[in-house]
């Protein structure tokens, strides 16, 4: 025979499985009665005005040292402007350049180069005229001085009118510049005692027709008869014919002048007869400032 007991079960407290860790709450601490809670705020709040007062302090204490270290500059017066006054002044390219290499040509006795370095020099933009006067003077006295720098031979005709023509140029030079030409007669002189015999005749009729000379300077009458009837007399036996023609031309030039002028020099006079034989076949002399005047 059973017997049926009614019994209540036990209710035991649900246990739910804890989610994490994190929700397991700490058992709450002990407070023991002896010793009283204090509450930590007034701890905090008093630390936190300590450090305070300690920036604070090393704040001021470093602002009294920047003071002490730091001064102020002192305000500078304003600076006193002086007006400038405008001076009208040349800028002028420098030419020294030049002229340096001018001079060295010159130490070398290379006319022509000189010559030319000055002429370059001349053509600078912006030249000041002070620098155009002197490199104006600078190159007539060098171009005079290149005419007898390599003189060609004499039976060289090319070389002869080439410096003659130089001669010419230079007269142009001068003019250009507004220098004085150089006198005719030393170069017509020198042209002679180089054997240029073309330019010769050229400078000693501009001497005779400027005043340089005259023909009661019977010396320079005869160096004029001489350099004609010497260029005459070596062109006249060249076989070109345009030069044998001229040098006929200019031995009946001399032969005219020795005749007007009476210097008793007949050898124009005969050199033209061996060549070309009596007087009606000879050809008209040259113009010339002592058979024209």
């Amino acid at each position: 025979m059973s017997r049926r007991t009614t019994l209540r079960p036990i209710e035991a407290p649900e246990l739910k499985a804890p989610e994490s860790a994190a929700a397991v709450e700490a058992p709450p601490p002990k407070v023991t009665a002896s010793r009283p809670l204090v509450s930590r705020n007034p701890l905090v709040a008093g630390g936190l005005l300590a450090a305070g007062l300690l920036i604070v302090g090393a704040l001021a204490l470093s602002g009294s040292r920047s003071n002490q270290t730091v001064q102020p500059a002192p305000v500078q017066p304003a600076p006193v402007v002086t007006p400038i006054v405008a001076v009208a002044t040349d800028n002028c390219p420098s030419v020294t350049s030049f002229t340096d290499v001018v001079t060295s040509y010159e130490r070398q006795g290379h006319w022509s180069l000189a010559a030319s370095t000055a002429q370059t020099a001349l053509r600078t933009p912006g030249l000041c005229q002070s620098d155009r006067t002197a490199l104006g003077q600078k190159l007539v006295s060098l171009t005079r001085e290149a005419l007898f720098e390599q003189p060609p031979a004499p039976e060289d005709a090319p070389g002869q009118r080439r410096v003659a023509t130089a001669y010419t140029d230079l007269k142009t030079l001068a003019s250009q510049y507004g220098v004085q030409a150089p006198p005719p007669l030393p170069i017509a002189q020198s042209a002679y005692d180089n054997r240029l015999f073309l330019l010769a005749t050229v400078a000693y009729a501009d001497a005779f027709t400027s005043g340089d000379s005259a023909k009661e300077d019977r010396e320079v009458v005869r160096a004029d008869y001489a350099a004609q009837y010497n260029l005459g007399r070596i062109w006249a036996q060249r076989t070109d014919t345009k030069q044998h023609q001229e040098g006929l031309a200019r031995l009946a030039t001399a032969c005219r002048i020795d005749e007007r002028n009476q210097l008793d020099s007949p050898e124009a006079c005969t050199e033209l007869q061996t060549q070309v034989g009596p007087r009606n076949k000879w050809p008209a002399p040259l113009a010339d400032p002592l058979i024209t005047q």
